[in-house]
């Protein structure tokens, strides 16, 4: 009875000596739980792995977004460099093609930056950095390498008021370029001009140049004003209904000319 209940315990205690000795023999060490932690090292490894691939997509995510809000911010600064460059650029367009004008032209009196434009539809206006201390009078004309834009209405010390000829209060003698025919400018307050008296039965067209005949005293013969694009003959009235488009922009203008008579 009482061998029985000792056996156990005499297989183990053998097995121990056997495991010692074998540790003793072998110079290694053996652990007895091997055949536990053994599984348990797999399931960590392969929860590990699992771990790992799981996270991979979702880092690579978070890297692909910080690259690409770099890229983006890198773009903004490309391009806010190209637009900076493309500004000067055009600037020192405009300043080659205004000197080239100056030195070309007797009747040349200064160069002036706008400032301000009239918010006002009914008053087509822009302020200028140049007034009399500069040479600049009332009425003179004012105009860009393209062509006429006004002429002085106000001026101070130091700034000017120059009317467009987009406005409707603005008038100024031209002619035709093509036939010669005289007529006067106005503008009809769209920015464009009208070319009045100009009678049923003169050739007109549509691409033809018109341009200052100096017939008014105020602004020099030969300036561009512009061309015409639409031509209409009513039946009532004595005169055809003519539309001319400045070569000037005028909405956008940055530097002017002003000359004198």
């Amino acid at each position: 009875m009482y061998a029985k209940r000792f056996l156990p315990l005499f297989v183990l205690l053998l097995i121990c000596l056997i495991i010692i000795s074998y540790q003793v023999n072998r110079g290694r060490d053996l652990n007895p739980f091997h055949f536990i932690s053994s599984p348990l090292y797999i399931m960590n490894s392969i929860t590990t792995g699992v771990m790992e691939t799981i996270r991979e997509p979702f880092r690579m995510l978070s890297l692909r977004d910080k690259e690409n809000k770099r890229l983006k911010e890198e773009i903004k600064r490309l391009l806010l460099e190209r637009q900076n460059y493309r500004e000067i650029f055009l600037e020192n367009q405009r300043l080659r093609e205004i000197l080239s004008l100056k030195e070309r032209e007797r009747r040349y009196i200064a160069t002036a930056k706008v400032i301000s434009r009239s918010l006002d539809p009914f008053n087509d206006t822009i302020v200028i950095d140049k007034g009399i201390r500069d040479g600049i009078r009332k009425d003179m004309a004012v105009i860009t390498p393209l062509g006429l834009i006004g002429k002085v209405s106000a001026v101070d010390n130091s700034y000017s008021t120059v009317l467009l000829l987009g406005d409707t209060s603005f008038s100024a003698a031209v002619k035709i370029q093509e036939t010669r025919k005289d007529a006067i400018v106005s503008g009809d307050g769209n920015r464009r001009c009208l070319l009045k008296y100009i009678g049923h039965e003169d050739l007109v067209k549509e691409g033809d140049i018109v341009i200052t005949s100096g017939f008014d005293d105020l602004f020099p013969e030969g300036i561009p004003v512009g061309y015409i694009t639409r031509v209409s003959k009513r039946k009532s009235g004595f005169f055809q209904v003519i539309e001319v488009t400045p070569f000037q922009d005028l909405t956008g203008l940055d530097e002017v000319i002003i000359l004198k008579r």
